[in-house]
This record gives C-alpha cells, structure tokens and sequence, in this order.
C-alpha cells in the first residue's frame, strides 16, 4: 500500500497584531498533542533575547489568540533571558549584577547587586521589583544622595517638571511643605510636596468644610503625573465625605428617606467605597440597608415600592426580544423596566451562560402603570412558553409570535399617545 504525505495547511498561517507571528513547521510532541513551531517577526530583531525568535505552541493556544513569545503580556522569562533583562536595565548605571541570590524560580528569585560607587554589595532584592517602572536598582546611599538632591533642588525647576505631565488641571499649583513627617507617608521632610487643585480644591466638598483643599504627596508620585485629589479615581475617601454624598443622594430620592449612620468593621473603615450604612423611611418607620455609593442612586424603601419592584409611578418601557441560540433554537421574551440599560445587561448576561442572545428587541415608552397593564395583557392573550433561564421563566412565549408580541404593543403604544395628546 502507498502512503500519501497530506500536507498541513495550517502551516504558513499568520497570527496576531499584524500577523507577526508565523506558523513555520511541526514542532516535537507535548503528551500526545502536537506543537507547531511559529516564527516571530517582531521578537526575531533581538537575538541575544530571543534566539532566532521561534517558539513552540499547540494548535488549539494558537487559535484562541494566545502569544507564545516576548509580546505576550505576559510572557515566561527563563534564568538567561531574565539575567540578560536585569543587565540592560542597570547598564549606565553605577549598580552592576553579581549572581543569583538562590536557585532560579521565577521572577520572585532574589538575586545580588553591587554598587560600584559606595563599595556595596546586597542580595534583597528580585527580578519582579527590580525589573519594575519605580524601581532604580539603586544602593541605600544611592537613595539618600536622590532624597538629600530633591531637598534641595530648586522649587521653580521641580515645579516645571511637574507641570510638564500635563496631568493636573489647569490652575493648580504645587509647593514643597514644611511638614517634618506627614503620618501617611514614611520619608523625612522636603520629599513631600503640597498641591492646590485647580478643581478639587474649589468644589462643594471645600464649600461645605469637608476639605481644607490642601492635598499632600511626594514628589515621585507628582512626577509621574499621578494626582493626589479628587480627581483621581483611586482618592480615598474620608466618612465625612461619604456621608454627604449618600444624603446628596437622599434628598433626590422619590421616597422620605433619612442617613442615620454608618454599619462596618473597624477594619474596614478605609474602606469607604464598600461601607454598609442605614436609611429611615419617614413614612413607613423602615430601615433600609446599602452599600456605599454605587448603590444609593438605587436606594428605596421597600414598602414604598409596587409592582413586585417595579415603580407604576415612574415611566417605564415595554420591551419585546426575540431569543436564539447558535443552532437556531429561540423563543420570545418580552417584559418591562424602568431601567432598560440595566435589565438588558442583565439579561444578555443571563442568556450568555445558556448560550443564547438576543437577535432582534423593539422598546416602547409607557407611563410606569400602562406597561404593568400591558404587560399583563400579554401574558393573557399569548401562550406561556417557560424558560429556564432568569428573567424568561414566565415572560417568554413561541419565536413564531414574536411579530404578533410587537404588533400588539405598537397599536397599545400609539392609542396611548392618541389619549395623551
């Protein structure tokens, strides 16, 4: 019997961020699967890195996207390539690399340093910090050479150099302080600098005395453009702060509801963005419970509420879905909400994990107790079609009535606009 050799048309295939990885030949065996040798176009340019910038991965990594290479974001370095990288980052520099400090074992391997200016030799640190942004490579007395050069160098020049991050707002202004030791920060005096924010120091928190206005920083910290106020995502907020952003919220709410105070842990109280506070309902003596500020926008009382959650008080939409899976199989949602953003992604999340989506939706616009009537209708003139799934387990009837669903609210939607007008 011949035997024809059946060429591999996967290899010559081109992947990832303009296709510089190429699929040049079969590799050798992991286990019992194949690996497919790939050229790097991009990794090739630097040899004493990566060799002749071929790499081995199995087929089926390859086609989910993943980088077997240094473009990875996250790519495994081995003892060489990680010696050679800790080289490059300390060369013009007065630290030179000894050895390893211990058997290699990943980035976490500590390794030893010598300066060649103080005489110094240490073994603290490991490739993960050394090899990171902040982190100079430098000796002890190094360090304090760089605090004790900042201390005194000139305020107008430092000031320029942070101005030149273009990432503080205009207006703001920056000065080193005269504290000794600032609790929050572990450093001696003239490595701290104040800012006024051309924003955050002007804004409703100042006007109601819950900021004096003043943000304290170090300089590092002010050089790399990161803000120390509020407008900064990562601020930490104080309860003061916290407590009148959930009233701010509370005199906005549809229903009497009151801050009564705070619910945490006295290991949470840094935690701001998470506290668990108490609101009383005037009308209904009811306390009702919410965590932080993502969640007092959404804030009711309970008894207040109608429609098992949903508010007849409050405009809402009727909105018809049709449902399918990738092998065609689908049925007719249908529902109603205040909310339409939140209460489509939720279901779309829902449906994800049945590996369903929604293929077509209409929304109609409703005053909050016509789309509870509505809706109500629907589920008595068309049949129930149950879904397992959250969301659909009793508003979903057959795909095939999808257009009679639309067609029924489109003629409730326009003879209720015919009535309001």
């Amino acid at each position: 019997m011949k035997y024809v050799r059946v060429k591999d048309e996967f290899i010559g295939r081109s992947f990832g961020v303009g296709e510089h990885l190429t699929v040049v030949e079969l590799g050798s065996m992991q286990g019992d699967k194949k690996l497919y040798k790939l050229y790097c176009s991009v990794c090739a340019q630097d040899p004493e890195l990566f060799g002749d910038g071929v790499f081995e991965m199995t087929k089926g990594n390859i086609l989910k996207g993943a980088i077997p290479c240094g473009c990875s974001a996250n790519p495994r370095w081995n003892e060489q390539q990680s010696v050679i990288r800790v080289k490059r980052k300390l060369s013009g520099s007065q630290t030179s690399f000894v050895s390893l400090a211990e058997p290699y074992h990943g980035t976490e391997t500590k390794l030893t340093l010598h300066c060649n200016k103080h005489n110094l030799t240490w073994s603290i640190t490991n490739f993960h910090v050394l090899l990171g942004k902040k982190t100079k490579g430098m000796c002890i007395e190094c360090e304090k050479e760089v605090i004790s050069d900042r201390r005194t160098a000139d305020e107008g020049s430092v000031i320029e150099s942070i101005v030149a991050t273009g990432a503080f707002p205009e207006g703001s202004t920056f000065w080193r302080t005269p504290l000794s030791k600032p609790k929050q920060f572990g450093h001696s005096a003239g490595y701290y600098w104040g800012m006024l924010c051309g924003v955050c120091s002007y804004d409703e928190y100042v006007d109601n005395g819950l900021c004096d206005g003043v943000f304290i920083t170090n300089l590092t910290e002010l050089q790399q453009g990161r803000r120390p106020c509020r407008c900064s995502k990562h601020f930490r907020w104080t309860l003061a702060q916290r407590e009148y952003q959930i009233k701010r919220e509370l005199d906005k709410s549809e229903t009497p509801l009151n801050f009564v105070s705070f619910k945490y842990e006295k290991a949470d109280i840094h935690k701001t963005g998470r506290l668990k506070f108490w609101a009383h309902c005037e009308k209904h003596s009811t306390y009702v419970g919410r965590v932080g500020e993502v969640g007092i926008k959404s804030l009711h009382c309970p008894e207040c509420s109608t429609g098992g959650g949903f508010k007849v008080s409050r405009k809402g939409v009727v909105y018809v879905l049709k449902v399918q899976d990738t092998g065609g199989q689908c049925f007719t949602g249908f529902g109603i909400s205040t909310d339409y953003k939140k209460r489509a992604a939720d279901h779309n999340r829902n449906l994800e994990r049945a590996d369903m989506f929604i293929s077509e939706e209409r929304v109609f616009d409703f005053p909050g107790r016509t789309a509870l009537a509505v809706e109500n209708e629907i589920k008595k003139l068309f049949p129930c079609l149950p879904q397992d799934i959250k969301g659909f387990r009793k508003e979903a009837t057959h795909s095939s009535l999808y257009d009679d669903v639309v067609s029924y609210v489109q003629s409730r939607h326009t003879s209720n606009n015919l009535l309001a007008a």
